[in-house]
């Protein structure tokens, strides 16, 4: 229950470390930390947030970041956001209002607003290229697509009425969508299923960070959406490895791809980035083991090689709070058995193999109505030779992607090994 203290062995190398990152102002609240405090989107919207309805920072217990914003409109509510957060908001550039109506009701109603997201894409999309009718959903108003053939419809009471209808029905069960976005496609036809590819990369997720190869790779080699966890790729403020190439080469991995990328040249990159991805699958397990959030454990955190880094500091961390001793490299193959044994998770309870280490189809060709943030589609063949490469570092079989006895006795992990053998799953 918690109701116990929490005894750190080795208090005075705690608080020493704990010293040395404040005086580097490793924990000063910057940019990249309070960004998501607001919303990110339309300066109207975030202007009026911020000037008229923001109350406090929050965040978690005792962070020095408090990255989501606490704001109360007048007869709307009080609540915390960040990120997607702000659904409607991106699709809802005239009211402010309208914005925060729709945050609080499908908070209140739990209904996943990332989800809510790729929903609205959706309907935009569908409708302007004729798959779709409102009147087919349940809805009789989206105040976002009328008003371009009906200037005067508008206001809080339109807002209202649709976010009601839609999330209302959602919740009740009375609108396609209760189900999700990939039974709804179905149930539209295949133009419909063509665009819920293009915006479900894999897994039942929507689009999300997917701005480089490393990312497609990541989400192909997992089970669900995995950017909750790892912004190594692309984080904001050079913290990230998409823009900064020092990072990146510092830890051995290929980086950079970003650098233009307002100028519209961020590059897919496939030569050694397989490396990128290992790296940032093994940090995703052990700052999720560790309890670290992801934003105060960016690879430009803590960074002041050769005497400190991520890797460095987490070590640290562990070490002196539980007194065992674990350094880099060790810290470093743990989070690499974490993966493997999510790896045999996967072959064993989902039959996980190859084929299935893949993104929709339509990423890999040229589509209207693009969502995707990479430069161009992906290459089948650069793809393939990338998957064996991944492999490879991994230590599995190229063949069928699962984990060989050699690399899994490696890492103390015999008896999984046993077990993949005797399904008749090892590597």
């Amino acid at each position: 229950r918690g109701t116990g203290t929490l005894k750190i062995a080795r208090p005075d190398d705690f608080m020493e470390l704990i010293r040395h990152r404040k005086a580097a102002g490793d924990w000063t609240a910057a940019a990249a930390h309070t960004i998501q405090r607001y919303p990110l989107f339309m300066d109207t919207l975030e202007k009026e947030m911020k000037e008229k309805y923001l109350k406090n920072f929050s965040g978690c217990y005792a962070c020095p970041f408090q990255c989501n914003g606490f704001y109360s409109i007048p007869g709307i509510g009080k609540g915390s956001a960040m990120c997607a957060d702000y659904w409607y908001g991106h699709f809802n550039c005239d009211s402010t209002e309208g914005m925060w109506e729709g945050n609080i009701l499908s908070q209140k109603l739990g209904i996943n607003n990332f989800e809510l997201v790729a929903l609205m894409r959706f309907l935009q999309q569908s409708i302007s290229m004729g798959i779709l009718k409102k009147e087919d959903i349940g809805l009789s108003s989206i105040p976002m697509i009328d008003r371009r053939s009906e200037p005067k419809y508008g206001g809080e009471k339109a807002h209202r009425k649709f976010l009601e209808e839609l999330l209302i029905g959602i919740a009740e069960g009375t609108s396609p969508f209760t189900q999700g976005m990939a039974r709804a496609a179905e149930q539209f036809g295949q133009s419909a299923v063509e665009l819920y590819d293009l915006n479900f990369p894999a897994w039942g997720n929507t689009s999300h960070h997917i701005r480089g190869v490393a990312e497609a790779l990541h989400w192909a080699t997992d089970t669900r959406d995995p950017f909750n966890s790892c912004h190594d790729y692309v984080h904001v403020r050079g913290r990230g490895f998409g823009n900064n190439t020092e990072i990146a080469d510092w830890f051995g991995v290929p980086g950079g791809h970003l650098a233009g990328e307002s100028e519209g040249k961020n590059k897919n990159i496939y030569q050694e980035t397989e490396r990128e991805t290992v790296w940032v699958q093994n940090h995703q397990s052990l700052r999720n083991s560790l309890l670290i959030c992801e934003f105060a454990s960016m690879p430009g955190q803590f960074y002041h090689p050769p005497e400190m880094d991520i890797r460095i500091f987490e070590s640290k961390l562990l070490s002196s709070v539980t007194g065992i001793d674990m350094n880099v490299d060790e810290l470093w193959k743990a989070g690499e058995r974490i993966y493997n044994l999510r790896r045999a998770i996967m072959i064993l309870r989902e039959k996980r193999q190859r084929d299935d280490d893949t993104i929709n189809h339509v990423w890999f060709e040229e589509t209207t109505g693009d969502v995707r943030r990479l430069s161009e589609p992906l290459s089948i063949p650069k793809w393939e030779a990338l998957k064996d490469r991944y492999y490879e570092l991994r230590g599995w079989n190229v063949n069928t992607g699962w984990p060989a006895r050699p690399k899994l006795e490696e890492l103390g992990m015999k008896s999984v090994a046993d077990k993949l053998q005797s399904a008749g799953k090892i590597g």
